[in-house]
């Protein structure tokens, strides 16, 4: 085992349907708008809203497919931003409060070169993942080793 069972005790692993449909059936009645961030990969991702119609957004992943165009399953929009960090995704919403639906959608992607110079703070936060991935997982997770995802949603 990779960390001590006392870390891990609490952790209870479901099936991902089965977790899913738990947290959708307590948040339905208490947000606006659902937005699943998956690492399922693509095949999955644009399956989901026929079982999970709740779902307003889907940003997904694993699969590393780049979608120039956010695809719409029902209405559900699904959106990938391709592999290895290669670009940053930018999905910008129209949503309705009073109807509570998505009214349009757009989407734009920002090429990440290795020749733009990193900002500092970032790149301490990835240094620091880099140092834990490679010690073999022996330590406990702290939010800044394991927060380099970046998200751009904007509600308008």
């Amino acid at each position: 085992m990779l960390m001590g069972e006392e870390k891990v005790k609490d952790i209870k692993v479901e099936d991902y349907k089965t977790a899913l449909r738990k947290v959708i059936n307590t948040l339905k009645d208490k947000v606006d708008i659902i937005i699943l961030l998956s690492h399922l990969g693509y095949i999955m991702d644009t399956g989901l809203p026929n079982e999970f119609p709740e779902i307003d957004v889907i940003i997904g992943s694993h699969s590393q497919t780049l979608l120039t165009e956010p695809e719409r399953y029902g209405k559900t929009i699904v959106a990938q931003a391709g592999k290895n960090g290669e670009h940053v995704g930018c999905l910008e919403i129209e949503f309705d409060l009073g109807s509570k639906k998505i009214v349009s959608f757009s989407n734009k992607f920002y090429p990440i070169f290795k020749e733009i110079k990193g900002d500092k703070k970032i790149g301490q936060i990835i240094n620091e993942y880099i140092k834990f991935v490679s010690s073999g997982f022996k330590d406990t997770c702290s939010p800044s080793q394991v927060n380099i995802s970046l998200l751009i949603i904007k509600l308008v």
